[in-house]
């Protein structure tokens, strides 16, 4: 239920677009979470989790698509020289 209740809030914020990059992103830090969790739990030998809180991972996507569609974050592009040589 929550994390429905915060896509749509999200979505309401950003758009359908941007609700479905928010949505990516935050998969993305799931999933690194989710190794994270397991390289973790695995080397201390403690019984891991059975659940990832996946609406701070949406949160976190969110904060990263935003900052990144305002021009805060640049994409990471090859210089020309770099970029010729290529093809």
């Amino acid at each position: 239920g929550g994390d429905v209740k915060l896509m749509a809030a999200i979505g309401a914020f950003v758009g359908a677009e941007g609700a479905l990059w928010c949505i990516y992103y935050g998969m993305m830090v799931a999933g690194a979470a989710a190794v994270g969790i397991l390289i973790f739990y695995g080397l201390s030998g403690r019984k891991r989790p059975k659940t990832i809180a996946l609406g701070a991972c949406l949160a976190i996507g969110t904060m990263y698509w935003v900052a990144r569609h305002e021009g805060k974050i640049d994409s990471p592009e090859l210089p020309p020289a770099a970029a010729a040589s290529e093809f």
